[in-house]
């Protein structure tokens, strides 16, 4: 059996993105006027947003945290990380941080907060996470970013809007082998 070449492992990470955006575009027919019911919120992208150039997470300032393979710059790395976990609390956890390939899931459950975005930059910004925050009873949904920097053995994360309103406290977070218990309570 032959072995795939880095162009071919590559297509097979970006097909299902690529799949998954012309499904998001065949249904951006839906909505008030043309069969929907108009009841949804309605996310626009922040102006610059198309401006937003995907960055190989493996080249991060905290990629000595993840299982990230081949050395830096190589097609290899330029497929992400293997899964890797990330909570602010390795016996009950608060804020949950999911990494794989080059996007990211977090969750604050307290704050009743998720995002899932992808790693990326804009022209004279940082590089960060770049997607969807949500509440977690799915009423709000707007554009945000995600900030991660090193801090100590962890990292610590903030998410702000598309117009750079802080939306969450500096969470700092560790690696953890496997998601830690929910918290049982909430302050």
């Amino acid at each position: 059996m032959a072995t795939r070449s880095a162009l071919q492992r590559l297509w097979v990470v970006l097909a299902p993105w690529w799949a998954c955006l012309a499904c998001l575009a065949c249904l951006g027919g839906c909505g008030p006027g043309v069969g929907g019911t108009g009841t949804g919120t309605e996310t626009e992208p922040p102006p610059g947003a198309a401006n937003v150039a995907l960055r190989p997470l493996c080249q991060s300032n905290f990629a000595d945290l993840l299982s990230c393979g081949g050395v830096p710059g190589s097609p290899t790395s330029a497929l992400g990380t293997t899964l890797a976990w990330l909570a602010d609390s390795a016996s009950s956890r608060n804020a949950l941080l999911r990494i794989e390939g080059n996007a990211a899931d977090l969750e604050i459950v307290c704050a009743g907060v998720q995002f899932s975005g992808t790693w990326g930059q804009v022209a004279g910004q940082a590089p960060r996470f770049h997607g969807v925050a949500r509440s977690v009873s799915g009423a709000a949904t707007q554009v945000a970013s995600l900030s991660v920097s090193r801090s100590g053995a962890g990292v610590a994360v903030q998410l702000f809007s598309a117009s750079g309103q802080a939306l969450t406290d500096v969470i700092a977070l560790d690696v953890v082998a496997a998601p830690p218990p929910l918290v049982s309570a909430c302050p």
